[in-house]
């Protein structure tokens, strides 16, 4: 009979070198891939490789028949160690060889394996392995809330297409059988697509039901939008799940996808009102570099006199101009021709005109001079393609598109002659804290518009990114998001 015990104790030692190098803590914050993620990619590799090779001798003790019968339940826990460090660190070394610029390692053959083995008579571990062992284990989705997630604002946030005075958000939770739990939220904005709160909730309880039983792991691998769910929804509960997901990888959402920066600077909104409010509020925003100023849906010489108001009162900052698609191309362009003549050139002009005509988007372009954005008019992969020579930037947003969706946007935009913009609805520091760790995960990101936050009158959460005037610091963030509810 053949014995295990030889094998045992480096399998073992395996184990314990896959989860101190998982330990190690990243540095992505001066180089786009760190020197000493050069330093420990080799040894990610080396230790992968030697834990697929202890896997492939373990299952090999288990389908020779001459191994001990009193071995293979020994032998079978010491699999799912080996298979629970693996994995881990095969999510971790892909990222790694992208951020580095290599070609990913193929997948795992004894991992699919592995999984084949299931329910083929292996063994009662082997067995539950890739269904890991049940609804009530493991990755698999235990159960789904969502609840109405409602915070005052301190006043109201209003765009071209109207205002909003209080976050009417929901909150949705997905549980695991091991317990961990992960953390969504959807920012219905009714002045923004008609979406309401109590569509949101809806359309996650439907969602809900497709979810419990499923693996967390199975689904963020394939990372498709459930159908029926709407955006904000969509982005609710696929944030619960990439949350969940990483907590369970024990690493922070932006290391997990890509881990390129740590901190970002945002800008900071100076909603629709009068020319006075506008003026005050500048002033009181003066720790803030950029100052995003929103107009459109009235009067052009009321937009003109606003912004010459935060002009003349913040000559220092950079200006962005944010219509929400509220204006005609004729009325952009005299927007920007007028601020031109009192000397005021913005950085950016974000949707100027309505989704649907990317030529108005071309022409307000050519005809200003401006760098345009496009926001309401990204909400897909295929948008991006449309994109290209019409505007400069995408702004990418989770709630928009989806989780998996705006990931995909930013991944194919910014290999193309598009800078990136990151942004969001009125949210609060969950879904914001989301959009940060995409953003600085997948980094290059030029304007940062994650503000609303300061706009409510209360935090909802504890743990998540750190804010210092402009500055969101993702240091604090060890696992998912960091965001829990109080």
């Amino acid at each position: 009979m053949t014995s295990y015990r030889d094998g045992a104790v480096s399998w073992l030692r395996l184990v314990d070198d896959a989860q101190r190098l998982l330990a190690l803590p990243a540095n992505h914050a001066e180089y786009p891939f760190g020197y000493h993620e050069a330093r420990r990619l080799p040894a990610l590799h080396d230790c992968a490789v030697r834990l697929e090779t202890a896997l492939t001798e373990a299952v090999a003790a288990i389908e020779d028949p001459s191994t001990d019968p009193e071995d293979i339940a020994e032998i079978e826990r010491l699999v799912v160690d080996m298979k629970t460090a693996l994995e881990p660190l095969l999510d971790r070394l892909r990222i790694m060889q992208e951020a580095a610029g290599l070609e990913p390692a193929p997948p795992s053959g004894i991992l699919a394996k592995i999984s084949r083995m299931a329910g083929r008579g292996a063994g009662e571990v082997i067995d539950g392995i890739n269904e890991l062992r049940g609804p009530d284990s493991g990755t698999v989705i235990h159960s789904v809330r969502a609840r109405a997630l409602d915070v005052a604002m301190k006043k109201a946030f209003g765009i071209a297409g109207g205002a909003q005075t209080a976050a009417r958000n929901v909150l949705v939770e997905i549980t695991l059988g091991s317990g961990v739990t992960g953390y969504g939220e959807a920012a219905p904005f009714p002045a923004f697509n008609g979406e309401t709160q109590e569509q949101a909730l809806a359309a996650c309880g439907r969602a809900a039901t497709e979810l419990v039983g499923k693996d967390l792991a199975a689904l963020v691998k394939k990372a498709s939008r459930i159908e029926s769910a709407s955006a904000s929804a969509a982005c609710a509960i696929e944030t619960a799940l990439v949350d969940a997901h990483t907590k369970t990888l024990g690493v922070p959402l932006h290391a997990w996808l890509g881990g390129r920066e740590e901190s970002l600077v945002t800008d900071i909104t100076i909603t629709t009102g009068t020319v006075e409010e506008a003026a005050r509020e500048a002033r009181a925003f003066a720790l803030f570099e950029t100052l995003k100023i929103k107009v459109g849906g009235g009067d052009v010489d009321w937009d003109v006199a606003r912004v010459n108001a935060v002009f003349e009162a913040r000559p220092d900052a950079r200006l962005i101009l944010d219509a929400n698609g509220g204006l005609s191309v004729a009325d952009a362009i005299r927007l920007a021709r007028e601020l031109r003549a009192r000397g005021i050139v913005p950085a950016l002009f974000e949707q100027p005109v309505a989704a649907g005509s990317w030529e108005a988007l071309a022409e307000v372009r050519a005809q200003t001079g401006l760098r345009v954005a496009a926001d309401e008019s990204i909400t897909c992969v295929a948008d991006v393609d449309a994109a290209l020579g019409n505007v400069d930037f995408v702004n990418v947003k989770i709630m928009k598109s989806g989780f998996f969706e705006a990931v995909r946007i930013a991944r194919r935009a910014k290999p193309q002659a598009l800078g990136l913009m990151v942004g969001g609805m009125v949210e609060t520091r969950l879904a914001h804290g989301a959009s940060a760790c995409l953003a600085a995960g997948i980094g290059g990101f030029a304007f940062v518009d994650l503000d609303t936050p300061l706009f409510l009158a209360s935090d909802p959460f504890i743990g998540g990114y750190a804010q210092e005037g402009p500055r969101i610091d993702l240091t604090p963030v060890t696992l998912g998001h960091g965001a829990t509810p109080r």
